[in-house]
């Protein structure tokens, strides 16, 4: 693609672009936009939560302590 660039001819292309031909474009993309970095952040969200109750039961667990009584026991 980079070849087929390198050798077009460079002539002037008398053209004109609609300034408001991106707001299509911006109505369609920007929803998906918006729900993109909504699920990230409920995937952050999610590990966080994940990463702090595997750090509680590590330092429970090397500490010799009892979990807390308002935890769930998976078994």
């Amino acid at each position: 693609m980079v070849t087929a660039l390198a050798l077009a001819p460079w002539r002037e292309a008398h053209a004109y672009i609609d300034p408001n031909s991106a707001g299509p474009l911006y109505q369609f993309l920007f929803p998906f936009l918006i729900a993109a970095v909504s699920a990230l952040a409920a995937l952050r969200r999610y590990i966080a939560r994940l990463w702090s109750r595997l750090v509680q039961a590590v330092v429970t667990a090397v500490r010799g302590e009892r979990p807390p009584s308002g935890t769930r026991r998976d078994s």
